[in-house]
């Protein structure tokens, strides 16, 4: 039988906490990464300048590589792996102290560089790497950071105090003001197209779980909970295509529950539905997931055997038999119901229409033969 609509529709959907969770962490380690390639540009730079600018004074070059690249390259790289381990040790905190990290980094590019006009406006790529986390605290934070830096810069630090006017200072806070403003209208727009985005994902779960469900009424019999009559007939053709090309073992068998227009007319047809769902549920009970149980009509049932002997398929179907049989019915008055079955297994190049016939023929002799029992084509069964 087909897994119930829940199992396939569980596994069609997603979980959206693990997906947050990993996107969240995905984040931090972007973050990190980002500031180490950041670290890396800025020795490289580094270097470069001092070159460019001492390479032909070499008291002034060894001068400016230990104190401009040497140290300045050391106090970032120990800020960048405590920055690691504080996250990793900390993983709660782990946003925050990323941003700070990188907030420090930059901070001590800028302690090192206090005559480099208009060095302090690299502030601004913490608060536009915080929109990364698509969060509007983690902004606030940033931005805040980044407006007391800019504070402590102009009032309280010497080297760059002298070199900051008051232009300098209005164009940094306004640089950052302008940065958060526009992080902010990022992760709004952001918000608002996701939130779009899981409506339309939400729309098309529900027309999932519709299609599942209409797909299902259209193969599956209600009463019984067992392929219908003419899904019965397309697994059958597609299972012979199947055994002719890939020799796929392939038992055919025809159920049918003895005296039943009696019982409907004794008892009524409300005890005959009872019936036949206590039949069709013992017929589930006993075949493999590999095996294929329809209602054909009426009280008639089928049953296609895939990937078995035919002496396995017929002792599914006798133990089958007899579990019906041993059946008490408190509605029949605690007698119990038997059913006749007829049995042949597929052999190559047959087709659809020889195989079920002859599968017919033996259901026809056992109902003839005294009922309650399986006959087997081709054997003595």
């Amino acid at each position: 039988m087909e897994k119930s609509v829940g199992n396939i529709v569980k596994r069609k959907l997603f979980k959206m906490e693990d997906l947050e969770l990993m996107e969240h962490s995905g984040v931090n380690r972007a973050l990190r990464r980002t500031s180490w390639w950041l670290v890396l540009l800025a020795i490289i730079l580094s270097i470069i300048g001092v070159v460019g600018t001492s390479v032909l004074n070499k008291k002034i070059f060894i001068h400016d590589l230990v104190n401009y690249v040497f140290f300045q390259s050391l106090y970032v790289i120990v800020i960048q792996i405590i920055t690691e381990v504080l996250c990793k040790r900390f993983k709660k905190w782990a946003d925050y102290i990323g941003i700070l990290g990188l907030f420090t980094i930059m901070n001590v590019y800028i302690m090192f560089n206090p005559n480099v006009k208009g060095f302090h406006f690299i502030l601004f790529l913490v608060i536009i790497l915080s929109t990364l986390y698509f969060q509007y605290k983690k902004v606030y934070f940033s931005s805040g950071l980044c407006l007391a830096s800019i504070v402590f810069f102009s009032l309280f630090y010497k080297p760059t105090s002298y070199n900051l006017m008051m232009s300098d200072l209005l164009a940094c806070v306004g640089t950052y003001i302008a940065c958060t403003f526009i992080s902010i209208a990022v992760i709004r727009r952001g918000k608002f197209l996701l939130k779009h985005l899981e409506k339309s994902h939400k729309n098309q779960q529900e027309l999932l779980v519709r299609n599942i469900l209409m797909d299902r009424e259209s193969k599956i019999e209600p009463l019984t909970d067992l392929y219908n009559h003419k899904t019965f007939h397309e697994y059958l053709e597609g299972l012979i295509e199947q055994s002719d090309s890939n020799q796929l073992p392939l038992q055919l068998a025809l159920i049918d529950i003895d005296n039943f227009k009696q019982v409907n007319d004794q008892y009524g047809h409300w005890v005959g539905d009872i019936i036949l769902k206590r039949v069709s549920n013992q017929l589930k009970v006993h075949i493999t997931p590999n095996d294929f149980a329809s209602r054909y009509g009426g009280e008639e049932f089928a049953v296609i055997f895939t990937e078995k002997s035919i002496h396995e398929a017929y002792e599914l179907i006798e133990h089958f038999r007899k579990s019906v049989s041993s059946i008490i019915h408190e509605e029949l008055n605690n007698k119990p119901v038997t059913v006749s079955i007829g049995m042949s297994s597929y052999t190559k190049g047959r087709g659809k229409e020889c195989f079920f016939r002859e599968t017919d023929e033996c259901l026809y002799k056992a109902k003839n033969n005294g009922k309650n029992q399986t006959v087997l084509a081709n054997t003595g069964a």
